[in-house]
């Protein structure tokens, strides 16, 4: 998607599936035309006021999502997800809010997730977005691996939360890995969803 120099986010979603009800979705990627901080032009990526993701997957009463190494980077939403999700490895680079549910009263199973340099890493949503509505979240996730961007441009993609459920619909688990730095993933809400550290 076309990344406007003089705004500095993007104004368009990448791929709505919302109403196509069975997807299936391998080796691609969902990101900007141009780096987002790109030291050529002296400018980063700003915050977004417009509701674009990278990939919307279907919708509720969908019945078959699977995701096979598939990427995303640069959009205030990078996986908008309901539910049937079925998810072997997911990038997230440079996005607001990395993965976000609105319902997934039948289960949805992700292997891994790589996040880097996210302002939000696993959320819910809180508000209809896209014309969904908020319902509770089945979400099994088994590995989490990030590094949280601190001190590094993009400025607005330095990790905040690393699960942001206020509304605590959030059912499940993740665990999370981080390589170096200050081992912390701050989570908001989550009281139905069980976050640990790898190792532990």
């Amino acid at each position: 998607m076309h990344l406007d120099h003089e705004k500095m986010y993007p104004t368009q979603s990448a791929v709505n599936l919302h109403n196509i009800s069975r997807i299936h979705v391998a080796d691609s990627q969902f990101c900007l035309d141009d780096n987002v901080g790109d030291s050529l032009l002296g400018k980063e990526l700003q915050p977004n006021p417009c509701h674009v993701a990278g990939l919307i997957t279907s919708g509720d009463q969908n019945d078959d999502n699977t995701l096979r190494n598939v990427a995303v980077q640069g959009f205030r939403y990078g996986f908008v997800c309901s539910e049937h999700v079925i998810a072997d490895f997911l990038y997230i680079h440079n996005c607001e809010e990395g993965i976000t549910f609105h319902d997934s009263s039948h289960l949805t199973v992700i292997n891994h997730i790589t996040a880097q340099h996210n302002r939000r890493i696993v959320t819910t949503t809180t508000t209809e977005l896209f014309g969904t509505a908020k319902g509770p979240c089945a979400v099994e996730i088994g590995s989490i691996n990030f590094e949280s961007g601190r001190g590094l441009k993009p400025a607005v993609d330095a990790l905040e939360y690393g699960v942001y459920d206020p509304e605590n619909r959030l059912r499940g688990y993740a665990k999370w890995f981080q390589p170096w730095g200050e081992q912390q993933f701050p989570v908001c809400g989550a009281a139905n969803f069980h976050v640990t550290h790898f190792g532990d």
